[in-house]
């Protein structure tokens, strides 16, 4: 599946700022400039050049085009993160429009917090009480849209993502691993 026209674009012109904030760098340390200074005394005029120093401009332009080309360049590294509209489009078989207040509220906050957060950050966090949260994942746990996964003394809470339509469950495991195993892992 190819990225959106949008990622692409941003994408491009983060390269050309790289490049060309990397040929400004090089440029600009390799070419440092010549002052001449001329001291009048008396009766006698001394001049002299002093090489390779670098003026206050040409230490700005060194210091953006690095700052510009270090931020451009994590930023071509570095994955995207998921936007929060991706998790909401990953909804199966419910809509949001059939969620009510608090779960929408809950699912919202879940998606915000990157998809997966214990239970007792989501409390904390959406100002609901304990019992109410629970009762709020319990639904959206039968609805299919989350699974609460029990560690410890705590329960996480996953978004769950759509399977593929064409794809049966049992066909995107590894080899040799069951579905039992594929679901407890």
């Amino acid at each position: 599946m190819a990225p959106p026209r949008g990622a692409a674009i941003y994408k491009l012109i983060l390269a050309l700022i790289y490049v060309i904030s990397t040929l400004l760098l090089v440029v600009k340390v390799l070419s440092p400039t010549s002052v001449q200074v001329v001291v009048h005394g008396e009766g006698e005029v001394y001049v002299r050049e002093v090489t390779n120093v670098y003026s206050l401009s040409d230490v700005v332009v060194i210091v953006l085009s690095t700052a510009l080309m270090t931020l451009s360049g994590v930023l071509l590294v570095l994955p995207a993160k998921p936007a929060p509209l991706a998790l909401r489009a990953a909804i199966s078989g419910a809509s949001l429009s059939e969620l009510s207040e608090g779960e929408r509220r809950v699912y919202d906050l879940l998606v915000r917090m990157g998809g997966v957060a214990f239970q007792s950050d989501i409390v904390r966090r959406s100002g609901m009480s304990r019992s109410t949260v629970s009762v709020i994942l319990d639904k959206l746990e039968a609805r299919g849209l989350v699974v609460k996964r029990r560690r410890g003394l705590r329960n996480l809470v996953v978004l769950r993502q759509p399977r593929a339509a064409s794809a049966p469950p049992h066909s995107r495991l590894g080899r040799g691993q069951s579905p039992v195993a594929a679901r407890d892992a």
